[in-house]
């Protein structure tokens, strides 16, 4: 996931315009991971994987993007790798969170892009699209002495 991310920030260095645009999104989203990390409880090594993630939303699927808030994407981030790492969160308790930042609105969690026509909540948007679309890349993130096996994890004993 890294290096997918690396050769992709090489592209935008090429343009000047779009380097600066992309680095002050990265800039911004990291603040906002920051802070709801913190407001959250979550320790650093967590925190680095989410950010690899949206690093890897950002740069390699833009269209988880289009038509969105970075915000969202920034919630179910969050989620979805407290899912795959078993760190019990609740998404009503990520957004309780979220609402303490600074600009937050209740459009970003109420009123998402879904497809054209349909909008709904932002764990709708992690059912439908967001985690349809990075499973693969989630489950990357998988602690390596564990195997999901459907609903439960199965701990491997070397």
């Amino acid at each position: 996931v890294a290096r997918t991310v690396q050769n992709t920030l090489n592209e935008y260095s090429k343009s000047p315009v779009l380097h600066l645009f992309y680095r002050k999104v990265r800039q911004l989203t990291y603040c906002r991971l920051q802070l709801l990390c913190s407001d959250l409880g979550i320790d650093a090594a967590l925190e680095e994987k989410i950010w690899t993630l949206l690093q890897f939303v950002l740069t390699c699927t833009p269209s988880l993007v289009k038509h969105r808030c970075i915000d969202q994407i920034l919630l179910c981030s969050v989620y979805g790798m407290c899912k795959v790492i078993n760190q019990e969160l609740q998404f009503k308790h990520i957004v309780t969170h979220y609402r303490q930042l600074p600009s937050a609105s209740p459009e970003v969690y109420r009123h998402v892009y879904i497809q054209p026509g349909q909008y709904n909540s932002v764990i709708v948007f992690y059912n439908m699209v967001f985690m349809p679309t990075l499973k693969v890349v989630l489950l990357k993130f998988l602690p390596e002495k564990q195997v999901r096996c459907g609903q439960h994890v199965v701990h491997v004993e070397k």
